[in-house]
């Protein structure tokens, strides 16, 4: 560091830049999807959903001794820690293959933070570091990972002695993405055992004593297993699986709840998925910024015998891009930039590259005269200050639809459904969103705790049954077998309490004469459902409940971001589709067509919409 004055500074701003950046646009409440589930599995010391999650989980527990800031954004501030960290490994990664090529040590510095800079500030990277999530933790090991690497692989390629304490450092790392996220972490390591087979210095390295102790420091990073049933031990709010069997750990750790989802692999086309593929990625780095990556990695690995390093990166790219064969890719879920947010910090690697070679030919220049001298005393600055001009016209472009420096949707919504449900009731969810969010609101903020909330399409899941058993056991007579509601149990349980239902299409038909429409969801009637059209009391609640709701949504809207948020305006599509449907099953058209045209209002592409409109049409036409 002494030597090398210019390091420490952009090894800071490398780091500082994008976790300024983060910290200033994290959600303060929680988000949708995974996230308010993971706040509260953080929370609580828990089991989040398979396969856990445990170092996240356990690494996380730092963020409820902070003293400031709510539990959600405490939780994604880690995150954001977590992505900028890799952003600071990224320039590291630069720096070390521009040293070795010969640029100078300013040359090699702006290189690694041009780069970092660059895909700091992508979408990729940065939704998953707003929010509660383990995209960020993966990416800082599989970044550490590809750095420690990347340095044997250097060695070995010019035949120096590898550096054990990098070996070690490797199997640690792969030992601990295997305990955050095993699917995204295989799809690292495999392009590394490809590597140690082909590179003689590596294979003997391996097949000796220190190779067996690089294992042994990955077996201690998957030990971080063992948190799975202390943790459950406790009886945490949110125990997914309750695994503190070896069979239910088994059931955890494979996610087998998820395993389903491997047989879309044969239902991808291959084109189009490539297609979508490049075209995020162009979007997340800009297509300039995508090009120059592509190049800058293409031209790093071709000369100067490199060649293994950039097979190495290639291998890395393709196999995080293949993570998403096996999935249905949807562009607009975050989770998915989440998993290919490696191949844009591989894009940004390149484009760091790009830049140390533009320093390396200003470098070759000045020995050309006098002339070329000139021309070259700018070519550097001139390619890093382009390269981070590029990184904050992506962070311009992007600010507006990645910050949620004001996003309160979740507990807005959960103030809505919970605000209209009568004292001591039995809620049974059907949405997984919906439960996740209810978890958040009983388990972290402690509110309405006597109202007893299951969730029926968890039912069939291991050690749920038990835990409902063990809680609130007379809601399983209700319940029936497996997710399928019992029409006589629930008609007793709400002669019982009240009981208010979260509509779903597997919903049976049986239980539709019994369901009143209550706010957000339906209320089951005990006693026998009203005749004919609704009373006209019970319009004009479900409707005032409704347009209550979408006006606090548009209250709570940063006046400077984009509008509601999309996966508000999914949920309550989905929400409102799914209420058209039991209304059109019930046989009450007037409060269906309110609540198809508030989802047509959201969503006026939506096929399934409109074919429902049809069918709405059809019914008051007879």
């Amino acid at each position: 560091m002494k030597d090398d004055p210019a390091w420490p500074w952009a090894l800071a701003l490398s780091v500082a830049g994008p976790l300024a950046l983060y910290a200033w646009t994290a959600s303060p409440g929680a988000y949708w999807l995974d996230s308010s589930e993971l706040v509260a599995g953080v929370w609580s010391a828990g089991v989040p959903h398979p396969p856990g999650h445990p170092l996240y989980v356990a690494s996380s527990q730092v963020a409820a001794v902070w003293p400031w800031g709510s539990a959600a954004l405490r939780v994604a501030w880690m995150s954001a820690l977590a992505t900028a960290g890799a952003c600071g490994l990224l320039a590291a990664v630069v720096r070390g293959w521009c040293l070795r090529r010969g640029v100078g040590a300013w040359g090699s510095a702006l290189s690694g933070l041009a780069g970092a800079w660059l895909v700091g500030g992508s979408y990729a990277l940065w939704f998953q570091a707003i929010r509660a999530e383990v995209y960020g933790l993966h990416l800082l090991i599989a970044a550490a990972l590809v750095w420690l690497i990347s340095g044997l692989e250097w060695q070995a390629a010019r035949q120096e002695p590898l550096d054990v304490r990098r070996l070690y450092g490797a199997g640690l790392a792969a030992g601990l993405g295997l305990a955050n996220h095993h699917y995204l972490t295989v799809f690292v390591l495999v392009p590394v055992l490809c590597w140690a087979l082909a590179r003689g210095a590596a294979r003997r390295l391996l097949g000796s004593r220190r190779g067996a102790a690089a294992v042994g420091w990955g077996a201690l990073g998957l030990g971080v297993y063992a948190w799975l049933p202390v943790a459950s031990s406790r009886g945490p709010w949110v125990d997914w699986g309750r695994p503190v069997t070896w069979e239910r750990f088994v059931w955890v750790v494979t996610a087998q709840a998820f395993q389903k989802t491997l047989g879309r692999a044969a239902e991808v086309d291959v084109g189009v998925l490539a297609s979508d593929l490049f075209g995020q990625l162009a979007r997340q780095l800009t297509p300039v910024g995508l090009v120059v990556g592509l190049a800058g990695l293409v031209g790093a690995s071709w000369r100067g015998g490199w060649r293994g390093w950039g097979l190495l990166v290639g291998g890395w790219l393709v196999g995080n891009l293949a993570t998403q064969a096996l999935f249905n890719f949807d562009p607009f879920n975050p989770d998915v930039h989440g998993y290919f947010a490696l191949s844009v910090w591989l894009l940004g690697l390149g484009a760091g590259c790009g830049v140390g070679l533009a320093w390396s030919a200003a470098a070759e220049l000045a020995t050309q005269g006098p002339v070329s001298a000139r021309v070259g005393r700018w070519t550097g600055p001139a390619a890093t200050a382009a390269a981070l001009g590029l990184a904050g016209l992506s962070v311009w472009l992007g600010w507006r639809e990645a910050s949620r420096a004001r996003f309160y949707d979740v507990e807005v919504v959960n103030q809505a459904l919970l605000g209209g449900v009568p004292e001591g009731a039995v809620v049974l969810t059907s949405n997984y969103k919906t439960i996740f969010n209810l978890w958040f609101a009983q388990g972290v903020q402690g509110r309405r705790l006597d109202v007893a909330v299951v969730h029926r399409n968890f039912l069939e899941q291991p050690a749920y049954r038990e835990e409902v058993a063990s809680r609130h056991p007379e809601v399983l007579g209700a319940a029936g077998e497996g997710n399928r509601l019992d029409v006589a149990g629930l008609r007793a349980l709400a002669a019982r309490r009240p009981v208010l239902l979260e509509y779903d299409v597997n919903v049976e038909d049986g239980v539709l004469p019994w369901l009143e429409p209550s706010g957000l969801l339906f209320r089951v009637v005990p006693a026998g459902a009203p005749a004919g059209a609704l009373p006209e009391e019970v319009v004009r609640r479900q409707v005032g409940a409704w347009e209550e709701l979408e006006a606090a949504l548009a209250a709570a809207q940063d006046p400077e971001g984009g509008g509601v948020d999309l996966e508000t305006r999914r949920y309550l599509v989905w929400s409102h589709y799914l209420t058209t449907v039991a209304l059109v099953r019930q046989g009450h058209p007037r409060l269906a067509r309110f609540h198809l045209e508030r989802a047509l209002a959201w969503n006026p592409a939506a096929p399934e919409l409109r074919a429902l409109r049809e069918t709405l049409d059809g019914q008051e036409a007879r």
